[in-house]
């Protein structure tokens, strides 16, 4: 038998003793799931037949040595303009649910603003090498390839067996744009620019290459900053244009 039912403190004031489900993923995550069986003159069973999966997974597979537990969808996506990056940021979702670490994402995209985005007719789009993170941890992917206008995005994360999360969309503008810093017009900020956009701020030279965003005439270190974040490709989520639109 590979669960059992636990007792759970009461909640609420005039709340009594509940059972709780206890069991062990395939990976090894222990798992708690709260019933509303009383924890004392009821049998255990009654609690047991309220979990909806099938001493197991969530595709009632009843096969320990299958692993059917998707990983949740990324959480609080967006999406944004960084140059000529659409540049994609969310919370990552686990291997099971919210636990361990996803093995890869997948992302599709509709043309406009779609109200209730189908992924199956979503186009998609090729994502450069990138290593999930661990649950609960923040991404950054820039994807290249985009044209100027409004696109609805969707994300899904898949596990190692490959079960696939529910999608995460979020519509996005996109404005492709030189990047602060990117002197010889590559494409990329080197390391090298990113030490020349120093020297305007220190006034050892002139400003340009797009530095002085504001026009003032001179840099500032928030200017810095933003070609710190184009050498990096990243960009903090409060400097992203972007209409979230989760589910």
């Amino acid at each position: 038998m590979n669960s059992a039912a636990l007792g759970r403190a009461p909640s609420g004031e005039d709340g009594g003793a509940f059972l709780s489900l206890a069991s062990f993923t395939r990976e090894g995550y222990l798992r708690l799931f709260p019933t509303d069986t009383p924890a004392s003159g009821e049998p255990a069973w009654k609690a047991l037949s309220q979990w909806p999966e099938a001493g197991h997974d969530a595709r009632n597979t009843a096969n320990l040595l299958t692993d059917a537990e998707r990983p949740h969808p990324p959480s609080n996506f967006r999406a944004g303009s960084l140059g000529k990056y659409l540049l994609l940021a969310f919370t990552a979702p686990g291997d099971d649910r919210d636990m361990g670490t996803a093995a890869r994402y997948e992302l599709r995209y509709l043309e406009g603003e779609v109200p209730d985005p189908g992924w199956f007719p979503g186009v998609a789009v090729s994502l450069p090498p990138h290593r999930p993170g661990p649950a609960g941890s923040s991404e950054s992917i820039p994807v290249a390839g985009f044209e100027a206008g409004t696109y609805t995005l969707m994300l899904r994360a898949y596990d190692d067996a490959g079960n696939g999360s529910a999608v995460a969309a979020a519509a996005a503008a996109f404005e492709p744009s030189e990047l602060p810093g990117d002197c010889d017009g590559s494409g990329a900020v080197t390391i090298g620019e990113v030490q020349r956009s120093v020297n305007m701020f220190l006034g050892v030279e002139p400003p340009s290459c797009g530095v002085d965003a504001d026009g003032g005439g001179t840099v500032t270190i928030g200017e810095v900053q933003r070609v710190i974040n184009a050498f990096l490709l990243v960009s903090s989520p409060a400097a992203l244009a972007f209409v979230p639109r989760p589910r």
